[in-house]
């Protein structure tokens, strides 16, 4: 004031104007201001760089350097312009960055900013069962490329402080990078791999890390970018390996790597070993094992790909619904995560939104580079279908070549019996089908969503036909099918959309498809989903869907929950005669380091294929078993199995012997098993078993026993290479033949039908049968029971099967059979044959009582009335007939009299009628026969009737009711 720079009026400072200048009274200072363009982190590892073009000072030729203190325990360390330099932190929370510029002149100028480490990994190191706990995450990346990189999660060998045996797995491909970005490790993490060893036999104990008893250092491989170009995570995984043989030069150690790739993993595996040898690089890789690897390609189906491409077609096509889920909430997101930083900058829960994923990054999946190097075959944007990448891809794999430093060994999740998925080529997989059928109500609401979504989707026609009156209703039909065989086209995709109105609710149905799209099976598609391989599964052990389908979840209807994934030719790399298999090779069996012909090859020193005992069947992708684990546990201790083959037990039925036999016979199962236990499951107490627990037996019948016997045998236990395998068979047929049935047969294709009697009606006919089957049956006999019933056999010979009747009306035939095959005549069999065909039944069967010299009838008695009379050929009343006699009668002999006849007029001395008990309740002498006997007066019982003449008695009892 005193110098007049200033002006004080009315206690208010203004600026002075002196003799035409314009006083500075402030005092002239010099600062800077540095901060980060954002202001949090998912990573522990965070790089900071400071680009040139970004810094902007009037002092910059003065800067003699630039200093980042991050708080995290390194101090100042320096910042060099256009250079990553990274920082590490140990925890979660913000951090004050204090930035220092010093000069040339020494002076030194500060500034600060915050910056909040928010590493999900950090959170998890107590929830993920000690993974992490005593061991570190590395980012590995490829030199001068900071996002082709990779996150290592080790766990070193108890104890241990350093690597000095290594076990890197590399993971396959992993989608998590897309749809779950906020998840460490995306869909795979060394804990997933851990538990998939739970019931791998004696791999589990060397890589125990659940329980730190781990045998090795296990070092797993994260890809960042899991679905790029696989040559560019070669160079990544390349990087790991010389990180890991620089960590085993730092602790003294000398052992070898073991490289384990699963699924992508051991392409990327195969093809980073092959290159680093050409490249003339030491990777120290003893063993490499691809763990169901596609070596020749994978089977994404083409129906899931053309789904994903039609919905992405469908919404990019629809202003509205990509302007909100491609702009409008990606804004929001970040809008909310600002608000979000700015309350945690000022002492917040720290709390974050979760990263959005747009919906064209979820349906653009299979256009990822690697997926496209993968899939056999690849459905294009434009919904065209190519082999392109996948064969540019095997190219260069097979230009590569193989690892020649390394023993190389391959697990197949296939089966070693070339057991199918459970269906037929064409089969659908799964429908997602809906039906809406709204009321009246909804009818009006319907009035205005249809021309909504009409216009949301600019369909001029849905806007009309919405805006009519009537009753209306959605329908949604999404339809998935495998392929078919080579060469069928058939459709594997149907999706449409359809808005249907009634016009005025009586006229007729409109019909307005919204989406409508199918598309069929390339010509030369093979049925990959069908063979046997590694499988993907589209339900999970509780009936849950594996995948999401947005909305349309609850609807979805899986007709086949699995289908095949990388099929065994792909994963051992099988090649005829060094080109390409032919599609019958699909359907071959490879096990035990063998293939099926000379001609068919592997590019493995060793390989394994899964089998399960009893119904064999495709295992999970990527999965151990007791099986493939031992088997990889004798690899990594250098004892490997010479032969590990168990198609010799793909049949369900491996017991040989015959079918039939008449007292004894043979059973064998094929050689190799440590133990046999044979029984029989049917006919065991009428059979028996020598030599139960070797591997031929003998099974002898009992005398006379005829019928079917099962046969079952255990072959193995736990430990066998194969495990414990049950085999049965069924239907041994031992001894003579049996009756079995009678089947129709058509009299008008055979001679006999020319026989019918005059009085008979239709001829029926039929042929008997015999187990165990007819052909082993040499000689047919007959014998007629129903005597009144005339057959073929009464007026010719036949040695056939088949019986003809001529029946006069409809009844039971009985007639009785027997069969003779090598082991000799069955027993007799009574069979009864209902006769059908007349157009009358037979009156019921006699209940005469018929004696030697009468017959009495009905029996039981109904009204009281008892009919006797004198029976033909009677002994008592019968005399001598002499033609030459003229006191004879002139009468004929009666049949089969044989010189006799009975007289014209037959008296009975007595007839009388006694009780049980011997009381005489009725009596008649002198009875002309024949004659009507009145018992009405008797009561309900059971009598005897006695007949006396010439000194002769005969008696009948009756029953009356």
């Amino acid at each position: 004031m005193a110098g007049k720079r200033i002006i004080v009026d009315d206690n208010k400072y203004y600026d002075s104007f002196n003799n035409g200048v314009w006083q500075n009274p402030y005092k002239t200072l010099q600062t800077f201001a540095l901060t980060t363009p954002i202001q949090q982190s998912r990573s522990k590892q965070v790089y900071f760089k400071l680009p040139t073009e970004l810094f902007l000072s009037n002092l910059k030729n003065q800067i003699e350097k630039i200093e980042i203190n991050a708080n995290n325990g390194n101090g100042f360390i320096a910042i060099p312009f256009d250079t990553n330099i990274r920082f590490e932190f140990s925890e979660n929370k913000i951090y004050d960055i204090i930035y220092k510029i010093t000069l040339k002149n020494k002076q030194e100028w500060y500034c600060q900013s915050k910056f909040k480490i928010n590493d999900l990994e950090l959170d998890r190191v107590q929830q993920r069962g000690g993974i992490v706990v005593n061991s570190e995450r590395v980012y590995i990346y490829e030199n001068n490329n900071f996002f082709n990189a990779a996150w290592l999660t080790i766990k070193l060998i108890p104890g241990n402080k350093q690597i000095t045996k290594p076990f890197i797995i590399a993971e396959g491909l992993d989608t998590g990078n897309f749809t779950k970005p906020d998840d460490f490790g995306g869909e795979s993490t060394l804990q997933n791999f851990l538990n998939s060893t739970n019931n791998s036999g004696n791999l589990q104990p060397l890589l125990d890390a659940n329980n730190n008893a781990n045998d090795y250092d296990l070092i797993y491989i994260d890809w960042v970018r899991g679905m790029a170009d696989m040559r560019a995570n070669s160079r990544v995984l390349e990087e790991v390996i010389n990180w890991v043989n620089a960590q085993k030069v730092l602790s003294g150690s000398t052992e070898p790597n073991v490289l384990l790739g699963q699924s992508m993993g051991g392409v990327i595996g195969r093809y980073t070993l092959a290159r680093m040898e050409r490249e003339n690089k030491t990777h120290d890789v003893r063993l490499f094992i691809a763990h169901d690897s596609p070596m020749q390609g994978a089977n994404t189906p083409l129906a899931f790909q053309h789904f994903a491409n039609h919905m992405k077609q469908e919404y990019t096509e629809t202003p509205l619904a990509w302007l909100t889920g491609e702009v409008l909430i990606p804004i929001g997101m970040n809008l909310a995560q600002l608000g979000e930083d700015f309350l945690n900058f000022f002492g917040g829960n720290n709390n974050n939104i979760p990263t959005y994923v747009t919906p064209s990054q979820l349906l653009s999946l299979q256009d990822q580079t690697a997926a496209r190097q993968l899939n056999y075959w690849s459905a294009m944007p434009d919904q065209s279908q190519t082999r392109t990448y996948n064969q540019e891809w095997q190219q260069t794999l097979t230009a590569m070549g193989w690892p020649q430093q390394s023993r190389n060994i391959a697990i197949s999740n296939g089966n070693e019996c070339s057991a199918n998925n459970g269906f037929v080529p064409g089969a659908p997989l799964l429908v997602i089908d809906s039906k809406s059928n709204p009321g009246f109500w909804l009818d009006a609401l319907n009035v205005f969503l249809a021309p909504f979504v009409g216009v949301a989707t600019l369909d001029i026609g849905l806007v009309i036909v919405g805006l009519l009156p009537g009753n209306s209703r959605w329908q949604t039909n999404f339809d998935f099918a495998t392929y078919g065989n080579q060469g069928s086209q058939n459709r594997i995709y149907r999706g449409r959309i359809r808005y249907e109105k009634k016009l005025l609710f009586i006229g007729p149905t409109i019909v307005h498809n919204l989406i409508n799209q199918s598309q069929n099976a390339p010509q030369q598609a093979l049925p990959f989903d069908t063979y046997s391989g590694g499988r993907i599964d589209l339900l999970d052990s509780e009936g849950n869907l594996t995948f999401e389908v947005p909305i349309l979840s609850d609807l979805v209807d899986v007709v086949n929950d699995k289908y095949g994934f990388i099929p065994v030719v792909s994963a051992l790399d099988i090649k005829r005669n060094e080109g390409d298999v032919i599609p019958s090779d699909y359907l071959k069996k490879y096990a035990g380091n063998s293939t099926p012909e000379p001609g068919l090859t592997s590019g493995f020193d060793n390989f394994i294929v899964d089998y399960g005992t009893g119904a064999p069947s495709n295992n999970q992708h990527i999965s151990f078993q007791v099986r493939n684990g031992n088997w990889l546990a004798a690899e990594l201790n250098e004892q490997p199995y010479v032969n590990n083959n168990c198609t010799a037990y793909c049949e369900n039925n491996m017991i040989s012997g015959p079918s039939n036999f008449c007292t004894s016979a043979q059973f064998t199962v094929p050689a190799g098993a440590n133990s046999y236990q044979w029984q029989l499951l049917q006919g065991s107490s009428m059979t028996s078993i020598a030599g139960s627990n070797t591997r031929t037996v003998t099974v002898t019948a009992n005398p006379g026993f005829s019928g079917y016997i099962s046969l079952a045998v255990v072959v193995g236990n736990d430990t066998d290479t194969c495990g414990k395998v049950t085999f049965v068979k069924t239907d041994i047929w031992v001894g003579k033949p049996r009756f079995d049935y009678t089947s129709y047969v058509n009299p008008n294709l055979y001679l006999q039908h020319s026989l019918l009697p005059e009085n008979a009606c239709e001829t029926e006919g039929f042929q008997v049968n015999f187990l165990p089957n007819n052909e082993t049956v040499t000689e047919v006999e007959f014998q007629k029971v129903t005597e009144n019933v005339a057959w073929n056999r009464d007026y010719m010979t036949d040695t056939s099967r088949r019986v003809f009747l001529y029946p006069t009306c409809n009844k039971n035939f009985e007639f009785k059979v027997r069969a003779r095959n090598s082991c000799g005549w069955s027993d007799w069999e009574t069979v009864t044959y209902p006769i059908t065909n007349c157009t009358t039944n037979c009156p019921p069967p006699s209940t005469n009582l018929t004696g030697a010299n009468f017959v009495l009838n009905p029996n039981p008695l109904t009204n009281g009335i008892l009919n006797v009379s004198v029976k033909n050929n009677a002994p008592w009343f019968v005399i001598p007939y002499d033609p030459y006699d003229p006191n004879n009668p002139s009468i004929n002999p009666n049949e089969g009299g044989n010189g006799f006849y009975l007289p014209p007029f037959i008296r009975v001395s007595n007839i009388s009628v006694f009780s049980q008990s011997g009381v005489m309740l009725l009596s008649w002498n002198s009875r002309v026969m024949p004659t009507q006997l009145d018992l009405s007066s008797l009561p309900t019982g059971t009598y005897i009737v006695l007949f006396t003449h010439a000194g002769q008695t005969e008696s009948y009892t009756i029953i009356k009711n």
